[in-house]
């Protein structure tokens, strides 16, 4: 999948400055550009819904949202050690 973004100019590949024996993908502007053009319309579809919501609202499914992730984290991690 890297080889096909980095060709497509999405990302590119970087020595890690910290460790030389590691890469980073970096995205590239002109991929971060063309990611945007294409998530704009759902980006504004997103922001029209949470303007029906107010800030207290918001802020309750936010805190919903992180401890279901977390549940979820937990229980990837149950199943991937066997238990």
């Amino acid at each position: 999948m890297l080889d096909r973004l980095e060709r497509q100019g999405f990302v590119r590949r970087e020595p890690d400055p910290d460790d030389g024996r590691r890469l980073r993908v970096v995205a590239t502007p002109e991929g971060g550009a063309r990611f945007a053009e294409h998530f704009a319309p759902m980006m504004g579809r997103l922001d029209e819904l949470h303007a029906t919501y107010s800030d207290a609202e918001l802020l309750l499914i936010a805190d919903c949202q992180r401890r279901a992730a977390d549940i979820e984290e937990e229980e990837a991690a149950r199943v991937a050690s066997g238990g």
